[in-house]
């Protein structure tokens, strides 16, 4: 019998205490026996150790001042709708190569909530390889 495969989303906009979190949950599910595919919303972060858990990172996306009131990309441009569909696209894309099991979310409730929404409404669209509604 195969490893559960853990599809886990982290998102941070300011600091690293998200990636912080999600790199120690990932460590002990690794450590469990499960298969976990990493997934990072934010800028990249150094020796993010991750137990040999696969690692994709999108493009990221950070809050341009301590407000949230603007979040820009890794140029420190303004995020806009084509910006969201390609991240969309690349969260997708990862999504599809996992097929996992179950997916888990790490999330500011500050989080970009379109990029957020946009993804969640196509892993719950009906279809061959969806995820499995609890």
């Amino acid at each position: 019998m195969s490893a559960p495969k853990i599809f886990f989303y982290v998102q941070h906009l300011l600091g690293i205490g998200h990636q912080r979190r999600g790199a120690t949950l990932t460590r002990a599910m690794q450590d469990a026996g499960l298969d976990v595919t990493y997934v990072s919303g934010g800028h990249a972060i150094p020796n993010l150790e991750l137990a040999g858990a696969s690692f994709v990172q999108l493009p990221p996306v950070r809050a341009a001042d301590l407000y949230f009131k603007e979040l820009v990309d890794e140029n420190d441009q303004p995020i806009d709708d084509a910006w969201r569909e390609k991240r969309r696209d690349a969260l997708m894309a990862a999504y599809q190569t996992c097929n996992p099991d179950l997916i888990i979310l790490e999330l500011t409730h500050l989080a970009d909530g379109k990029c957020v929404s946009n993804c969640c409404r196509c892993w719950m669209q009906p279809g061959p390889g969806t995820i499995r509604r609890w």
